[in-house]
């Protein structure tokens, strides 16, 4: 090889050698979402291990209430149990909570179970005593059979869901009905669907768009309340696919979390749908998750996960790098 041979050979292995150099010396890309593992919902004895719990959260008073058969525990921001009490006679089966910001607590009860349609929402103070009922009224002609099971309060209106028909109304603080989305129409599901395709989740963000999951379509939805449909999802056991979507909530990012049953994780999404992270998983260890249903935020970051197998709920810190 002659010299100029020799000097290009050179030159081109230092380019090479530098180049190796930049790539294996770039820090790794930071994550724009992390989370960690903090406590599982406890009383005085320790973690309670209970499964098919929901979890709600008073965002107003960070406090996390758990419903499990019909006894509502409410909890501190030290996950520990402060108070509980039982739904009364005349309350009947509560179903959903939801809170205002003077401390009333609305909940969603049915007098005779779901089996009739005798709903209606019932106003506690906060020791769970009964002071009022708001009965749902002006209801469209076609969602006679409607029987929710998902109640959320914003901005002084209730949005309530019933996950076997897919329908959503959103009614005012006396009850009035003033707008109705039948998701079967929107979802272009045939009327044959209703009934066989039903909700994973929903909730509803400081916006008041609606959010919700179909598993059988292996979709998560937000519905703004003009009437807007934006869907994400594919089925898939790979990270940020969907195999069992479950409880949907947008945390204090505005990012958007999805519960998935069957692969046992959380995934997180932020508000374009791009994928970002999944967590939890299958196991006994702190932080993992068995059959996630549940999902609730506070004011303070922290995620809150019911799950099954007598698991309790289990509590995650959320961390941002913005």
């Amino acid at each position: 090889m002659g010299t100029s041979g020799q000097k290009r050979f050179i030159t081109i292995g230092i380019i090479v050698a530098c180049t190796l150099a930049v790539l294996f010396s770039r820090p790794a890309p930071v994550q724009a979402v992390t989370t960690s593992f903090l406590y599982d919902l406890s009383d005085f004895t320790g973690p309670l291990r209970y499964g098919g719990a929901s979890v709600f959260v008073d965002k107003y008073r960070n406090e996390a209430y758990v419903l499990s058969e019909n006894i509502v525990q409410v909890f501190n921001d030290n996950g520990m149990e402060v108070y509980q009490f039982t739904a009364a006679d005349t309350m009947g089966t509560i179903e959903s909570l939801a809170f205002d910001r003077d401390g009333t607590i609305f909940a969603l009860t049915y007098q005779n179970g779901l089996s009739v349609s005798t709903y209606e929402i019932t106003r506690l103070n906060f020791r769970g005593e009964v002071i009022g009922h708001i009965a749902i009224t002006g209801m469209p002609q076609d969602f006679s059979a409607f029987t929710p099971v998902y109640m959320e309060y914003h901005d002084g209106r209730f949005y309530i869901a019933d996950s076997m028909s897919l329908r959503i109304v959103i009614a005012g603080l006396t009850g009035e009905v003033q707008k109705s989305y039948d998701l079967i129409r929107l979802l272009e599901l045939k009327e044959s669907d209703r009934g066989d395709i039903q909700m994973g989740g929903f909730s509803v963000d400081e916006s008041g768009n609606m959010l919700f999951t179909v598993p059988v379509l292996f979709s998560a939805s937000v519905l703004s309340p003009e009437g807007t449909l934006r869907s994400f999802g594919q089925p898939g056991s790979l990270p940020g696919k969907f195999s069992i979507a479950a409880s949907i909530i947008r945390d204090g990012q505005g990012n958007i979390l999805v519960a998935d049953k069957l692969k046992s994780v959380v995934n997180v999404y932020n508000k374009d749908f791009k994928f970002l992270l999944e967590f939890g998983g299958r196991g006994n260890a702190p932080g993992n998750t068995v059959v996630p249903n549940g999902l609730a935020c506070d004011n303070s970051d922290r995620l809150y996960v019911t799950q099954a197998s007598n698991r309790g709920v289990s509590v995650f810190r959320m961390r941002y790098n913005n």
